[in-house]
């Protein structure tokens, strides 16, 4: 399992390129990120992946607290003028 362990290592990128897979692995399950240097300027970063967490309980106190934008009388004024898409146009000659 990944761990809440934040380390970092430096190496150049033709040395990660050899080991490519193993940061990868040690980014997923150890959170270590690898910092990857090219004629020591810092060119690129493995990092561990960031879960999103949902608070649920939060989400439905706001929920709860929402307003809608339309009201009843809204909706059903679309439903007539909807109704009104279905009306022949131009009349039988």
């Amino acid at each position: 399992m990944k761990s809440k362990n934040k380390k970092t290592q430096t190496m150049t990128a033709t040395i990660a390129r050899t080991q490519f897979f193993e940061l990868i692995n040690a980014a997923y399950y150890h959170g270590t990120q690898t910092v990857l240097t090219k004629n020591g300027k810092e060119m690129a970063r493995i990092v561990p992946p960031v879960e999103k967490k949902v608070d649920w309980d939060e989400y439905m106190k706001r929920l709860e607290n929402f307003k809608p934008f339309l009201t009843d009388k809204d909706v059903e004024d679309y439903k007539q003028i909807r109704a009104g898409f279905n009306k022949p146009r131009f009349p039988d000659w």
